[in-house]
This record gives structure tokens, C-alpha cells and sequence, in this order.
């Protein structure tokens, strides 16, 4: 009867045991599928934060391609005043609008230094292309425009929103390597964890 009794214990033990194992397995597969979900929401994030240099990136293509190019082909005669201040002004807007975009976004404090730098550079370019802008629009043409002028301009901003990319860049660059290795300890600890519990729960049953 005794016998029988212990038998009935082992086989309640041995059931509550495999109970146990398959919950912890459940557990550990859900817990990994939400850490790579996490992972993936982390690299949207990261691909997200790299917003902010495509609009930069934009920005300095527009100064070389939209403006620059423009004032080049009217020094030329190439096209006319009507044509070279349609496109000014579209390039212009289009470089104070992405430029609103990117402030737009989230900065840290030690970035804000170098932000506000920048819009003051971009402000003051802008004055001169406007000023260029009002003379096309008078219908005058750029044949006597400076060019070493227009080309130190362009250059300089160039230079000065290209060191915000390279900074943005890093940034977004530490921020997911540090994640990755928060990301790969985490999952290290789940499975040491579920491996003593397991073992644990073995060594117990026997």
C-alpha cells in the first residue's frame, strides 16, 4: 500500500515536473521572441535617427545643385533672369524647410551648440542668395556675380553641415551598439537562468 501511495507521489511529481519544463520552455521562447522585437523596434529606431542626415544630406545637395548650378548657368547666360529666380527661391524654400525639419527633431544639449552654429551659417548664406535672388528678379543678369565668392559660400556651409552629419551619425552608431550588447547579456542571462532552473528541477526529480 505504501508501495503504491509513493508510486502515486513520483508520478504527481514527475507530471508537475514536466508541467514545469514546458512552462519554462514557453517561457523562455516567448521571452526570446520579445527581446528580437525589441531588437527589431531598436533598428527602426536606429534607421530613424539617420533621418536627420538624409535631410542634411539634402540640404547641402540643394546649395551645390540647386543653387550653385543655377548661378553658374545665369553667369553664362545659360538661362535667363526669370528662369535662375524661379529657381533660386524653389531651392531656397526647399532648404529652409528641411532645415525646419531637422530642428524639428530631438537634440541633445551637447548637440545644441553646434546646431544653433549651424542655423546661424545657413541664415547667413541664405541673406546672399537672396540678395542674388532680388537682383535676377529685377531681371538684371549674373554675368558680373563673383564665382570665387559663390564657390567659398557653398563651400564653407558645406563644410559646416557636414561635421552635424558626421556627429549625427556616431550618435545614432554608439546608440545601437550599446543596445546590442545590453541585447546579447540579456539573452546570455535567459538561457543560463532557464538552464539552472531546468537542471535544478533534475536534479530534484531524481
Amino acid at each position: 500500500m505504501q508501495f503504491i501511495e509513493t508510486l502515486k507521489l513520483k508520478s504527481k511529481l514527475f507530471f508537475l515536473f514536466i508541467i514545469t519544463t514546458i512552462a519554462l520552455i514557453g517561457m523562455g521562447i516567448i521571452g526570446t521572441i520579445h527581446i528580437d522585437s525589441m531588437k527589431k523596434n531598436i533598428d527602426a529606431l536606429y534607421f530613424g535617427s539617420l533621418v536627420p542626415v538624409i535631410e542634411l544630406n539634402e540640404i547641402i545637395q540643394t546649395y551645390h545643385n540647386g543653387l550653385a548650378s543655377t548661378i553658374y548657368q545665369a553667369s553664362r547666360l545659360e538661362i535667363s533672369p526669370e528662369q535662375s529666380a524661379t529657381q533660386i527661391r524653389k531651392s531656397l524654400n526647399h532648404i529652409i524647410k528641411k532645415w525646419k525639419n531637422y530642428e524639428s527633431h530631438f537634440k541633445r544639449d551637447d548637440e545644441m551648440e553646434y546646431v544653433s552654429y549651424t542655423d546661424l551659417e545657413i541664415n547667413n548664406i541664405n541673406k546672399y542668395f537672396f540678395k542674388v535672388y532680388s537682383i535676377v528678379k529685377e531681371g538684371k543678369d549674373l554675368s558680373n556675380i563673383s564665382i570665387r565668392t559663390l564657390e567659398k559660400k557653398v563651400f564653407t556651409i558645406h563644410k559646416v553641415i557636414q561635421k552635424l552629419i558626421k556627429y549625427e551619425v556616431s550618435i545614432a552608431n554608439y546608440e545601437r551598439k550599446k543596445f546590442l550588447f545590453h541585447y546579447e547579456r540579456t539573452k546570455q542571462q535567459l538561457g543560463i537562468t532557464l538552464v539552472f532552473i531546468l537542471s535544478t528541477l533534475i536534479i530534484i526529480s531524481l
